[in-house]
């Protein structure tokens, strides 16, 4: 048995790729990171899988991965708790950037368990792609310990003591290219003009970039700018006089979105708060709320690039490697250090640095973050100290994810419903933590209007809102969607009906492995009654909708609240044994055949069949996912930071 490594970055290398699979002898099967490289694989009849096929996401065989993960996770903990940084803990930051390769790695290691010939094909060479190869070896296959890279047309061949430096500069140029892709698409939306939409980005963009690049003359003098940095931050928020405090850090709107309302009760009181972030993007989504807000991105920034050149950063890394070898933790050195996790760790004890310095000048009585963020996991570690009391609003379904119970750290966490309450419950979380508050992510159902919500549509988006409205809303692309979603829109056109199909935000920086399935619907459907879009909010587009149509996601929960028909689809026939199956409430319909759901949709449009009967579950449904369902859940959660 035979593993091989190969990684690539732009698709035009992937043909390179192919020409060499085609010369390798023997049986072989292909794993692919990405959708997009697999496809593309199985069109030149080459077997190949992604790795998220071999494991089904709410399967027994994934929940026992997040299990392994979990383990292995407090392997690290256990071994990296005693050593800091000056006062700081390193565990923070190096767990949270661990994980998602971790994960990875427990993937491999069952994929592993096959016993098959293997050639990993990867999106952009990382040092968790080397450790592919030192399992596999482990497990009795046989390599060479390299990655092969196809790039320009050229094949570079890597070991893991090789110097990837411009490499990882080409990681960060990408991963930056994608931040500012989504940053750009949230200052400028309303932009129907280019060129106002280009002004509007640079207005915003320039001067931070700019800004980043002045605060490199820091790192000439680290120990001296440390204090700069800290005493400018000190003078940032001196006569900042608040209540409330809350550190928000995200890239999806909608969890952003959830605290809005309780900023309106803060407003109606006139009681003083102040959001904090340390994101460009979640910067980006509030600036449009005349919300006070405190930046500080570019001192976190600018501090994190400073602690590597102090004197105990290289203290730090020789812990850090001694550690590492002596219990054989390769996910931080193999060979030679992981940088890119080094830098993960010096980034989260900027955070608590910075946050300390805010909290002990502000001196407020409450602070609210995001459970998961490493913003949040900072704050709740400082805050701790210090003794101020944290508060957490979860308004994402909690599954019984074993990597997941370790994330909530708040003092309160304010849960939706009973099904939250019950796997907090599960994690070990003691029930004078958690607040049922349901879910202010959906107070706005209680009065929401969908005949705005249909002037909203036709006067902007130019949606012809007389025919019905038909809203598919899946969690993510799944194999062949393109191709039954295109036959859709044709059933529905012949009915008259409009479709929108609303593509989940992941899939704004991850394009590649979503524009191919996109062009193909448009292509199919040419000339009918369909829309496919990012940008729309979800929430307009189901108040407007006759039917909507997902698979497992929240979309389920919210079209229910709405007190709209759903139609939960798994045509892939999955294992749902640990997912939200809320067919099981008997508030929705679900189907594993198309068929099924053409008559379905059908029947609901033109009969208004099923209605009654999915009202009898719809109650049940409220009290595990919005207790309540009344429109006041953003007031419980302020009368709780208030009282």
């Amino acid at each position: 048995m035979f593993t091989k490594v190969f990684c690539y970055y732009e698709n035009e290398d992937l043909k390179h790729i192919i020409e060499e699979l085609r010369n390798q002898k023997g049986q072989f099967t292909v794993i692919c990171e990405t959708e997009e490289s697999k496809n593309f694989a199985v069109k030149e009849k080459l077997n190949a899988k992604t790795i998220d096929e071999f494991f089904p996401i709410y399967s027994d065989k994934i929940f026992a991965i997040y299990q392994n993960t979990k383990d292995s996770l407090l392997d690290y903990q256990k071994a990296f708790c005693n050593i800091k940084f000056g006062n700081y803990p390193i565990e923070i930051g190096l767990l949270h950037y661990i994980k998602t390769d971790l994960l990875l790695l427990e993937k491999i290691k069952k994929i592993l368990e096959a016993d098959e010939n293997f050639i990993f094909l990867f999106k952009k060479i990382r040092y968790v792609n080397f450790l592919v190869q030192k399992i596999a070896e482990s497990q009795g296959y046989q390599n060479n310990g390299t990655i092969q890279l196809f790039k320009d047309g050229k094949t570079h061949t890597y070991k893991q003591t090789d110097s990837i430096s411009e490499l990882e500069r080409t990681n960060k140029v990408l991963k930056y290219k994608n931040a500012f892709s989504l940053y750009s698409s949230n200052i400028s939306k309303e932009e129907k003009n280019k060129v106002s939409a280009f002004i509007k980005i640079s207005e915003k963009a320039v001067p931070m970039v700019l800004r980043l690049a002045k605060s490199r003359v820091y790192e000439k003098n680290p120990e001296q700018s440390t204090s700069q940095i800290l005493k400018k931050i000190k003078q940032k928020v001196a006569d900042i006089k608040i209540q409330s405090g809350f550190f928000l850090s995200s890239d999806r709107k909608d969890l952003l979105e959830s605290h809005y309302k309780i900023f309106d009760r803060f407003r109606s009181e006139n009681i003083r708060f102040r959001v904090f972030t340390t994101d460009p993007i979640t910067r980006s989504f509030l600036d449009n709320q005349d919300l006070p807000v405190t930046d500080l991105f570019e001192e976190s920034y600018a501090l994190a690039n400073v602690l590597k050149k102090t004197p105990n950063a290289k203290t730090l890394q020789e812990e850090i490697e001694s550690v590492s070898k002596k219990q054989n933790l390769l996910l931080l050195y193999n060979e030679k250090p992981n940088l890119e996790i080094l830098e993960g760790i010096y980034r989260a004890i900027s955070l608590m640095m910075i946050i300390e310095t805010c909290l002990d000048t502000l001196r407020t009585e409450k602070l609210v973050f995001l459970e998961g963020t490493l913003l949040g996991l900072t704050v709740a570690h400082v805050a701790g100290k210090i003794g101020i009391p944290t508060v957490s609003v979860e308004t994402l379904i909690v599954d019984k994810n074993a990597i997941s119970s370790m994330l909530y750290k708040a003092d309160k966490i304010c849960i939706y419903g009973v099904q939250g309450q019950e796997t907090l419950a599960g994690y070990g979380i003691s029930n004078d933590r958690i607040e049922i508050t349901g879910n202010p992510r959906y107070d706005y159902v209680k009065d929401f209007d969908g005949a705005d919500s249909k002037t909203v549509l036709e006067r902007k988006y130019k949606i012809d809102t007389k025919s019905k409205i038909i809203v598919i809303a899946m969690s993510r692309w799944h194999y062949n969607d393109e191709q039954w979603m295109s036959d859709f829109v044709r059933f529905a056109d012949k009915n008259g009906w409009q479709v929108i199909i609303k593509i989940h935000p992941r899939y704004k920086t991850r394009t590649d492995e979503s524009q191919t399935k996109i062009d193909f619907i448009s292509n199919e459907c040419k000339g009918l009654r369909f829309l496919v879009t990012f940008d729309i909010d979800l929430s307009t587009l189901m108040s407007a909708a006759e039917v909507i149509i997902s698979d497992y996601s929240n979309v389920g929960v919210e079209g229910v609240l709405l007190g709209k028909p759903v139609i939960s689809i798994n045509f892939a026939k999955e294992d749902l044994n640990n997912a939200q199956n809320y067919h099981k409430t008997g508030a929705v319909l679900y189907t594993e055949s198309y068929d099924e759901l053409k008559d379905f949709t059908e029947s609901l449009i033109k009969e208004d069949k099923y209605i009654e009967n999915l009202k009898d579950g719809r109650e049940l449904m409220i009290s595990r996912y919005n207790m309540n369902n009344d429109g006041l859940s953003s007031d419980r959660i302020f009368r709780l930071l208030k009282d």
